[in-house]
């Protein structure tokens, strides 16, 4: 539309439906946020001046179509415990407004279970939380536990301390399960996230998610971290079910496991039990002994694979400087949309992560959906 021309973003072969309802000061990360809103197919509103907004400590409950503020590590203590009392975040804004160190302070997972599960859209708006601690005795961990259809986006971890104890564990940096909803750039670095108890083939521990199920869609992300767990690990995401999909992220790192009857390790992917995986590099993730007294799958992309690979695994590179491990744990032959490169390469820059160029940006996001983007003044 308009807005697009006023961009000098041009698209050929795809619409982006943009309503101004006001006028409205575009700043580069709105940009950025409504390219990506329009490849996901997801409609994204987009909140005005943050100075108008609430407070999430400052309220006991929030107001549906509402956007709120988080300033401090106080506001997001308040967001976990609002929500993990029931409090409902569907169709509900939050918007992070500067870098938190939250060093010391006691906190839960944001929705930490599937009855209390986040449904709202978090904009980090390109902020860091630092040493961020959580440990939960349920089933689901991360700075999100359990995500029921809802949008985390622009929120970079460093530092964290992430662990569930339960059995059965979903744990990930950003999110513990995902259940049909969106994370998109984002990152997790310099973190140990450890899932607990024992193996179960819907559980997995992961940098960016534990989980990623019902259509929902991990991209732009980087995850390097120290992740150890049972079952399903992967540098990126444990377990990817449901028709979901990650496309155009990056994990390195390391991968332990604890012993286990069933380990599935890759270095993007623990368990591929369905959907898509496109234009993703895995950067040499060094992949520990299982112990596992069972049965063991390791991979340098992904360590076990239920799909098709030649038709749900596009355009991904494994950096490498050994052949040691097969690329898919339980896959003998070449795979055509996977490419092995051995040598130097370099890392992503997370000090610059959140601020993309424009005129690469539509090439960089395989620009190829359409979506109903909201903008408020």
């Amino acid at each position: 539309g308009e807005l697009i021309d006023a961009l000098g973003i041009t698209t050929t072969s795809t619409t982006v439906a943009a309503t101004i309802k006001s006028t409205a000061s575009v700043v580069q990360t709105q940009v950025s946020e409504l390219v990506r809103a329009a490849v996901s197919g997801r409609q994204l509103t987009i909140g005005g001046d943050t100075s108008t907004m609430q407070a999430v400590s400052s309220v006991s409950s929030f107001v549906s179509g509402k956007s709120y503020k988080i300033t401090s590590s106080r506001d997001l203590v308040a967001l976990a415990n609002l929500t993990n009392r029931g409090v409902s975040t569907s169709n509900i804004n939050f918007y992070l407004t500067s870098d938190i160190n939250m060093s010391g302070v006691d906190m839960s997972a944001i929705g930490a279970n599937e009855s209390n599960g986040f449904a709202g859209i978090f904009n980090g708006n390109g902020h860091v939380i630092e040493n961020l601690s959580i440990t939960e005795s349920g089933t689901s961990a991360g700075l999100f536990g359990y995500v029921a259809g809802g949008t985390i986006t622009d929120i970079g971890l460093s530092g964290a301390n992430i662990e569930s104890t339960a059995n059965n564990s979903s744990v990930g940096g950003i999110v513990g399960y995902l259940d049909g909803g969106f994370v998109d750039n984002c990152y997790v670095v310099n973190s140990s996230i450890v899932g607990g108890g024992e193996y179960d083939v819907i559980t997995g521990v992961g940098g960016i998610a534990g989980v990623l199920t019902t259509g929902g869609n991990i991209s732009n992300c980087y995850a390097n971290n120290t992740i150890t767990g049972f079952g399903n690990a992967g540098g990126l995401v444990g377990l990817l079910d449901g028709g979901s999909s990650v496309g155009l992220s990056s994990a390195s790192g390391s991968i332990d496991a604890v012993n286990s009857d069933m380990m599935y390790m890759g270095g993007l992917i623990g368990y591929h039990k369905s959907g898509t995986i496109d234009s993703n590099n895995a950067y040499d993730v060094l992949l520990g002994d299982a112990g596992a007294a069972g049965e063991v799958y390791v991979g340098s992309l992904i360590g076990y694979s239920d799909g098709n690979p030649n038709t749900d695994i596009v355009s991904n590179t494994v950096h490498t400087s050994s052949t040691a491990n097969m690329i898919i744990g339980n896959v003998s032959e070449a795979v055509s949309g996977i490419t092995e490169v051995s040598g130097s390469y370099t890392l992503p820059d997370t000090s610059s992560y959140f601020t993309p160029t424009y005129d690469t940006l539509l090439s960089d996001l395989g620009f190829t959906g359409t979506g109903t983007i909201v903008i408020k003044g």
